[in-house]
């Protein structure tokens, strides 16, 4: 200032893409207080003092964010902020009717976004009976994400899959879905709003087409993975969230037992003991092994004899004025299966 020792005021001004969070810093010194208003984006400062001090003042201005989102979406009035500054003399010299202000002169500031990852929350609990039909998973699941609008894609994951697990999912919004059987994972793709994800996440149901969903009560739950992709609206790198989990207790029906018979014997007075029926078969649905069996002769005559020899744990105990051989002894499907076929 050619004629002035000393500045009364100054502004610092976000002259252009500003948004909410954005922070000019200043700290009190040499007389010169600062106020910021952030719904303005103005800091000002006042308190007469010389030009090196205003200059001082000016030079430890400071700028930071406080958004997660701070380019918008990587809009383009948005990565960038503009700085106009501007200082008004104290009219010291007396020579003007008032004190002057200075042109405005700017600087730059451009902006690197970092991508946030979204964030899934989860936690429902699904009650599943054996062949019942499919059911909601999780009707809870919640999806924000502090500086992304939209979501790609998705994945919903059951943690050991069992054959006969089935996760379906309707096409909507925009948003597709393939269910992989071998690995259990569903595979959502499709850029859509977050609401718009959550929704599809909510409509994600399960069931089972086997007739052992438990294993032989071995696995009586199931527990489902939930991540989301965000759609990389900052452009810096698209960001995955936590995987988050709900579970699924399966409750199991136990299937009856399938024998198949049919053979005919043809036996001749005082002829040995001979085998009834050698293509007798035994299937069960889900369960592996037999504990018991009876056979059984409609109306018993005196003299008739079920014969049976004990095997692979298999006893029989015969009673001759009912007719009925009872074995017992728990043992697998094919050991029970030779067993009825060895009675005479």
């Amino acid at each position: 200032d050619v004629d002035d020792a000393q500045l009364a005021s100054a502004t610092v001004t976000l002259s252009s893409g500003f948004i909410a969070g954005d922070i000019l810093g200043f700290t009190d010194q040499n007389g010169i207080a600062g106020t910021y208003d952030a719904a303005n984006g103005v800091l000002s400062l006042v308190g007469s003092a010389t030009k090196a001090q205003y200059q001082a003042a000016l030079r430890s201005v400071t700028y930071r964010s406080i958004s997660e989102d701070p380019t918008n979406n990587y809009t383009l009035a948005n990565r960038s902020r503009t700085i106009s500054w501007q200082v008004t003399d104290a009219n010291s010299g007396g020579a003007g009717a008032a004190a002057l202000t200075s042109t405005l002169v700017t600087s730059t500031i451009n902006l690197t976004a970092t991508n946030d990852k979204p964030v899934v929350t989860a936690g429902g609990i699904l009650a599943y009976t054996e062949n019942a039909a499919a059911v909601v998973i999780d009707a809870t699941i919640t999806i924000t994400d502090a500086d992304d609008t939209h979501i790609a894609s998705a994945t919903v994951t059951i943690t050991i899959v069992v054959g006969g697990d089935v996760l379906g999912f309707t096409t909507q919004n925009g948003i597709t879905g393939v269910y992989t059987p071998g690995t259990g994972v569903l595979a959502l793709s499709g850029t859509a709003t977050l609401a718009q994800y959550q929704a599809a996440l909510r409509s994600v149901t399960y069931n089972s087409t086997s007739e052992d969903p438990t294993v032989n009560n071995t696995r009586n739950s199931r527990t489902i993975t939930w991540v989301v992709t965000d759609a990389n609206s900052d452009a810096v790198g698209a960001q995955t969230s936590v995987g988050v989990t709900s579970n699924i207790n399966l409750t199991a029906v136990n299937d009856t037992t399938i024998v198949v018979a049919g053979g005919t014997l043809n036996y001749t007075e005082n002829a040995t003991a001979a085998i009834i029926d050698a293509t007798i078969t035994i299937a069960d649905a889900d369960d592996t092994h037999i504990s018991s069996a009876t056979v059984t002769i409609t109306s018993v005559v005196v003299g008739d004899v079920l014969g049976f020899t004990t095997q692979n744990g298999i006893t029989g105990v015969y009673t001759s004025s009912t007719g009925v051989l009872a074995l017992s002894g728990t043992a697998t499907l094919a050991q029970y299966q030779a067993a009825l076929r060895s009675v005479t």
